[in-house]
């Protein structure tokens, strides 16, 4: 793999990463063979140990769950180890995921494959740490992750940019040219960081440090027998250095509410509904059918689009 010479560094790439064939292989399996969740929006299926939906990390006391056949030649070795949780996602035309990082104490490296239409990823991150949240100026770079792509996200790109996907049904290009999206898969492989303690800082994304400093982050499930709400956001929730250092009692960041029952423990029978972005356990709602063009030329915010040909 190669570090992609951009910002964010960290992001390690790898071009066909399984044949055509393979690829064409696995769709079938999951068209056909796998069970998913009946509703609409991203899917889930799960993997190695079970994902926790109260801590956003994995629950150790649930037994792991043997990786399928079809699975096993796809793993990557980098790490030298094996992955501990894999989920795999499907997302139909239409369908992304909101913005966020991967709970820093829990996991260490990030990968990701991706297999059927390609799509961008946006990672993001706000430009002025100590600035008030509504002032802050955001950097955003779009990587577009092709068929059969191995992505590694390390360093910057995994601890201090958040990444996502718009809900939307087409993406433009470098050129301008707007290209529909289809049904895609992802694989992400996740490996538990021992210990689980973060040492990076950064008091908006790292929990690690968020509790150093006394914030708390407030989910919607310790709030459910006060009988209290809090809005649903596509933002990932995050907090300031003002925040944290000017207020007497510890600060608080209201996880959003959905207004659903907190996702069961997964079973081989029920997998386990979306992955961890904590902010989207609600279905996503479709995007319009036909989208208007996007004009590369009014942003809605500073962006920088990437072909992963650029390697250092």
């Amino acid at each position: 793999m190669q570090e992609l010479a951009i910002q964010p560094r960290g992001i390690f790439w790898q071009d066909d990463f399984i044949t055509p064939e393979h690829e064409a292989h696995l769709m079938k399996i999951f068209q056909n063979e796998l069970e998913w969740p009946e509703r609409s929006g991203r899917l889930s299926l799960h993997y190695g140990y079970t994902f926790d939906y109260k801590t956003f990390g994995v629950d150790p006391s649930i037994p792991f769950k043997d990786f399928p056949v079809w699975l096993i030649p796809l793993l990557p070795t980098r790490e030298g180890r094996p992955p501990d949780q894999v989920c795999l996602q499907h997302y139909p035309p239409g369908a992304g995921i909101p913005p966020h990082v991967d709970t820093h104490s829990a996991y260490d490296q990030l990968y990701a494959l991706s297999l059927g239409a390609p799509v961008m990823m946006q990672f993001t991150r706000n430009s002025d740490a100590d600035g008030d949240e509504e002032g802050e100026k955001k950097e955003v770079v779009e990587v577009d992750l092709t068929p059969r792509s191995m992505m590694q996200m390390s360093g910057d790109s995994r601890l201090h940019w958040t990444h996502g996907i718009k809900k939307r049904k087409t993406d433009t290009l470098p050129n301008g040219t707007v290209r529909r999206r289809d049904d895609r898969w992802s694989i992400t492989y996740r490996w538990i960081r021992e210990p689980a303690v973060c040492d990076c800082g950064d008091a908006k994304l790292c929990d690690t440090t968020q509790r150093k400093l006394g914030i708390e982050k407030e989910y919607r499930w310790k709030k459910e027998g006060e009988g209290t709400t809090t809005t649903t956001t596509d933002e990932p929730s995050t907090t300031t250095d003002e925040a944290a250092t000017t207020s007497t009692e510890p600060a608080t960041i209201e996880e959003p509410n959905t207004d659903l029952a907190t996702p069961e423990d997964p079973t081989p029978e029920d997998p386990a509904p979306e992955d961890p972005a904590p902010e989207d356990l609600a279905p996503e709602d479709p995007a319009p059918e036909d989208p208007a063009p996007e004009d590369p030329n009014t942003p809605e915010e500073p962006n920088t689009t990437t072909e992963v040909s650029e390697f250092l």
